[in-house]
């Protein structure tokens, strides 16, 4: 995968990690700067995809990135499989409505949805939102998300930007 860096929308300091390939301030984050000062998208791929260590602000929040595939655009979802140690145990609902379990609320944007995750699909049960968050923000196959833990029950969802 050819080195490519993204534009964070938010977060207050990245905590540094030996293994992480990064150049100039090894992936410290002033609370005004908005990108990852040389840390390549790789880097945060291999955290999602190998599991080795996750970034962490110092605020608490813990993200994952999320890689969208043509399916996810075409049938409007979001798998989350590899942020699903992100959620509470409790979120996890059966496969019909009636099923529904405890809610979290995703912010993306200026707006916000209270849902509950799908156990056997790994995907928000209400998916209304998607198509038009994917429309809003031109998400197309290969872009990342940003999924951050903001507490317990609260999410944020972004789309990375490329430089």
């Amino acid at each position: 995968m050819d080195s490519q860096h993204f534009e964070f929308s938010s977060c207050d300091q990245f905590v540094e990690f030996s293994d992480v390939a990064c150049s100039g301030n090894a992936g410290t984050l002033a609370p005004s700067t908005s990108n990852m000062l040389g840390c390549s998208v790789d880097s945060l791929v291999e955290y999602v995809d190998y599991g080795a260590h996750y970034p962490v602000f110092e605020s608490g929040i813990v993200s994952r990135s999320i890689v969208m595939t043509q399916g996810n655009i075409e049938n409007s979802n979001i798998y989350l499989t590899t942020a699903i140690d992100l959620f509470p145990d409790d979120v996890f609902g059966g496969p019909n409505e009636t099923e529904a379990a405890a809610s979290i609320i995703v912010d993306w944007g200026s707006e916000s949805i209270a849902t509950d995750i799908v156990k056997e699909k790994n995907t928000f049960r209400k998916r209304g939102w998607v198509r038009t968050f994917f429309l809003q923000q031109r998400v197309a196959a290969g872009d990342h998300l940003l999924l951050e833990r903001i507490e317990p029950y609260v999410f944020r969802l972004s789309k990375l930007q490329q430089d």
